[in-house]
């Protein structure tokens, strides 16, 4: 069994390892979509500045799409695994984890849609879309 200062090792060398790869990422040249003088900005330093954050919002965008493929994925098999217990337990199970049904339940139409689609755009489709098409 591992000790607890195995534990806090392991995850300091996986975050170690996750803010190598958003670093590698993040130096990847960006090349704005935006018309920064449609807003008025014409100073280079305002627009450098701008897409820096712009070129942030994307990756951190891209990785929350990512992250809410896996959660769905992991909500489904749960779901399948508490399917035999009755009386809410998986309900009680992911909000004795902090989530929210609601969140949980947009995770599973949209793993079900996954399975049917088979594409992962599937994951950045807004909720309203989503709940219209299930």
């Amino acid at each position: 069994m591992a000790s607890v200062m195995d534990k806090i090792k392991a995850k300091t060398a996986e975050l170690k390892i996750q803010q190598n790869e958003m670093k590698a990422e993040l130096e990847i040249p960006y090349i704005s979509q935006m018309d920064y003088n449609e807003f008025g900005i014409v100073e280079n330093e305002l627009k450098s500045q701008l897409i820096n954050c712009e070129k942030k919002v994307v990756y951190h965008a891209n990785q929350m799409s990512k992250n809410v493929m896996e959660l769905s994925k992991v909500f489904s098999e749960a779901q399948k695994i508490l399917s035999n217990h009755a009386g809410g337990t998986f309900k009680k199970w992911f909000e004795e984890l902090g989530f929210k049904k609601d969140f949980v339940y947009m995770c599973l139409k949209r793993n079900d849609l996954f399975l049917e689609v088979a594409d992962d755009k599937v994951f950045q489709i807004p909720e309203r879309a989503i709940k219209t098409i299930s």
